[in-house]
């Protein structure tokens, strides 16, 4: 039966009528069924959890982690050259794991290259802001506290004497950087 025949069917209401490829509708309707039911399945286990509490939709990380791993592979020397700064220079940077927290007096060269650790920052900054949407959802916490870290130590190396101990540098996301570099 052709599909004019099926649409004559349809129209009278009798669709016992309409048997394409000589299969009736309840031939056809369980073939449909046995499709319908394994792909909503298999289309609801996959995406169950692939959307977050705002309800937008997160990109998988198996599908974008080499787009997150390249972020981190640009992020990685700058966060390495601040780390160089910082310990070699900042005020509480000059101790290792052996010797005990070495708190320096003579700052004049910490004060000069703070700005380059603010240069970077921006530059981390910009990085983060323009990938929020690859970076996976674990991390986003992290990423926000060192979003606020960035913000708080450049009002307190523009203002002088401003307060950051309220949002002090995250250290995982040294190990998250490193991981996926």
């Amino acid at each position: 039966m052709n599909f004019a025949s099926c649409s004559k069917a349809w129209t009278i209401g009798d669709l016992s009528k309409c048997q394409p490829m000589g299969l009736n509708v309840d031939t056809w309707l369980v073939i449909i069924t046995a499709i319908f039911i394994p792909a909503s399945i298999f289309l609801v286990k996959y995406f169950k959890g692939k959307i977050n509490s705002s309800s937008t939709c997160r990109i998988p990380y198996k599908f974008f982690g080499s787009r997150f791993r390249g972020l981190c592979r640009k992020i990685k020397p700058l966060t390495d050259d601040n780390y160089r700064i910082f310990s070699s220079f900042g005020p509480n940077g000059g101790h290792t794991e052996r010797s005990p927290k070495v708190v320096r007096t003579e700052l004049d060269v910490w004060y000069g290259l703070r700005s380059k650790i603010v240069e970077n920052n921006h530059i981390i900054k910009n990085l983060i802001n323009e990938n929020w949407d690859i970076i996976p959802k674990r991390h986003i916490i992290s990423f926000r506290r060192w979003l606020n870290h960035i913000d708080a130590f450049q009002a307190h190396v523009t203002m002088g004497r401003a307060d950051y101990r309220e949002n002090q540098f995250p250290s995982e996301v040294v190990e998250i950087i490193k991981r996926h570099a």
